[in-house]
């Protein structure tokens, strides 16, 4: 319990002002023995250094000058000189940013232009005349955790937000917090970064609400928390929408999704502080379940596969897959964000069956170690008029609450999309399925303009696609059957028994796709299996029979063939 004192604090101030008047001011006055023990006491009273303490106490003389005063003023009092009392700059800075004084900027014209002056506010004076610590509401104590600071700093905020305390009272509290918790990992990452306490408090609410359960961080909720007036709430969100504000800036939050109303932008953590978290041993609310649900791929489980491609094909997929290497991408995202361009990496793959399509999303998604948010487009279109809207809906939310939860951006993966981006339909069809798969359409495509994570989306029919989605992917892959020498390679890679002679007659004879070769190896080996058999010439050809013969040839017996 907090011992009850007989004195006034206030009394300290005016003595320690009282003996600075005329003290030929210089850096050994603040240790002078007539001075010192006061300003030892004020400094642990209000939790400042010493000099603040100093300080503190000139400025309490002059608080009543609604004005404020200067620091000639100030070097006139102790017979002293603006020079002097400049080398303590850092002292009214920091107590500045604890609330417990003011600067005030004199709009002058001439030699004095743009001089400050310093006041106490009003509510600090009342305080300190009643004796208080400047604190109120909560006991801001060391933490053990960084859980625990978090819970403190929300419990300030609450107060702020109940009228328990003022903003300026709260924002000091959130500092001696802040001061009492140096230690403490996340704090001193931030301190390094020199942010405002106002960037602070924000800050440190997006992380409690995240790791609290709450799915969407809206941006203006905590600003008009933190900033009380409307101006201020204005500019606030002003700043974080053109990427001028320092938690943007530095790399602590992101925009997640920015609606057509810039008061309902989205905010979450940034990579940056999701790691800082996870060395904590701090997990978000997601990752022990989000990551489990049906439809995620995750990027370990999936085999590695060789993929053959003509030469342009490579260079087009080497592309793509580069670009969404993790540093790679972060690069491309911090470039894309300075030229005020759309951040969102959206892919079509596009060709006949059997080109490798699919498989060559999971083979990015393994070698990027991005999990994968399957789709399942039974799933989306429902028989009750508006389900499928929100259906839709729901397929970028969902998305969207699992790339919280991982630290490297995950792939959305809609396979066979022809359904889903379909051409919309005419205006004279007035139907009510052709009206809401319309309305489908427009919710994807207004989806898709803001798009800030990974998509890739596989069809055997762009032409059938609406011409409004071809703008909004980045990447377009055509994959066309191979030609006969990546058929020959592909024999080889499938059929590793197979002599080189035969895998380059059999491309020649059969202009097969490499999902129809993957068939073909696939029933040799159950062949194998089943009946012990070793596997001719002859039956590989039978096989591709099977499959497709397309163009017609004179067969050659080719003795001897014998899988090794």
């Amino acid at each position: 319990m907090e011992t009850k004192i007989n004195y006034k604090p206030e009394d300290y101030l005016i003595s320690v002002a009282e003996k600075a008047e005329s003290c030929n001011f210089n850096k050994k006055t603040i240790e002078l023995d007539e001075i010192k023990p006061n300003l030892e006491f004020l400094s642990e009273y209000y939790s400042i250094s010493v000099s603040e303490a100093f300080w503190m106490s000139i400025l309490y003389l002059f608080s009543f000058n609604k004005s404020g005063v200067e620091m000639p003023e100030m070097a006139r009092y102790m017979s002293s000189s603006s020079l002097k009392i400049g080398a303590f700059k850092n002292d009214f800075l920091s107590l500045e940013n604890k609330k417990i004084i003011t600067k005030i900027n004199k709009q002058r014209r001439g030699e004095f232009a743009n001089e400050y002056s310093y006041a106490i506010p009003i509510e600090v004076i009342e305080k300190i005349s009643k004796g208080d610590r400047l604190t109120s509401a909560v006991e801001v104590k060391k933490k053990e955790n960084t859980v625990d600071f978090l819970s403190q700093a929300n419990d300030i905020a609450m107060n702020i937000k109940s009228k328990n305390i003022s903003l300026a009272n709260g924002l000091l509290q959130i500092t001696e917090l802040i001061n009492n918790n140096r230690k403490l990992i996340l704090v001193k990452k931030v301190e390094k970064d020199n942010l405002i306490v106002e960037d602070k408090l924000l800050l440190f609410l997006c992380i409690w609400d995240l790791i609290s359960g709450e799915e969407d961080l809206k941006l203006f909720d905590f600003i008009k928390l933190v900033y009380q007036s409307k101006s201020e709430q204005i500019n606030a969100i002003q700043n974080f929408i053109n990427k001028k504000n320092a938690l943007i800036k530095k790399n602590w939050l992101v925009l997640n999704h920015i609606d057509s109303y810039v008061f309902s932008t989205i905010v979450n953590l940034s990579p940056k502080t999701i790691e800082l978290l996870e060395k904590q041993d701090i997990k978000l609310f997601l990752n022990s379940e989000i990551t489990q649900v049906e439809g995620v791929i995750k990027h370990g489980k999936i085999a590695a596969k060789t993929l053959l491609f003509s030469a342009g094909e490579t260079n087009q997929f080497n592309t793509i897959s580069n670009a969404l290497q993790e540093t790679e991408f972060n690069k491309i995202q911090k470039r894309l964000l300075e030229k005020k361009l759309a951040i969102g990496v959206t892919v079509l793959f596009h060709g006949d069956p059997g080109t490798g399509k699919t498989e060559s999303v999971l083979q990015i998604a393994r070698t990027t170690k991005r999990d994968i948010v399957k789709l399942d487009l039974s799933n989306t279109k429902s028989m009750w008029y508006g389900e499928s809207q929100k259906k839709v809906k729901e397929i970028f939310n969902n998305y969207y609450k699992i790339k919280k939860a991982n630290k490297i951006t995950p792939i959305l993966f809609i396979n066979e999309c022809d359904s889903l981006f379909a051409s919309r339909k005419s205006s004279n069809e007035s139907s009510s399925i052709a009206n809401t798969e319309n309305e489908m359409i427009n919710i994807l495509l207004d989806e898709l303009e803001n798009f800030d994570g990974i998509l890739f989306a596989t069809t055997n029919l762009p032409e059938n696609q609406d011409d409004a989605f071809s703008r909004r992917f980045l990447f377009k892959m055509n994959f066309k059957k191979p030609d006969q020498l990546i058929r020959a390679k592909i024999f080889q890679l499938k059929l590793d028994s197979l002599p080189s002679n035969y895998c380059h007659q059999l491309a020649l004879n059969y202009q097969l796709s490499g999902g129809e070769i993957d068939n073909i190896a696939r029933k040799i080996e159950i062949n194998s299996i089943l009946n012990g058999t070793v596997p001719t010439y002859e039956m590989v050809s039978a096989y591709c029979d099977e499959e497709k013969r397309i163009k017609p040839y004179k067969f050659v017996k080719i003795k001897g063939f014998m899988a090794s």
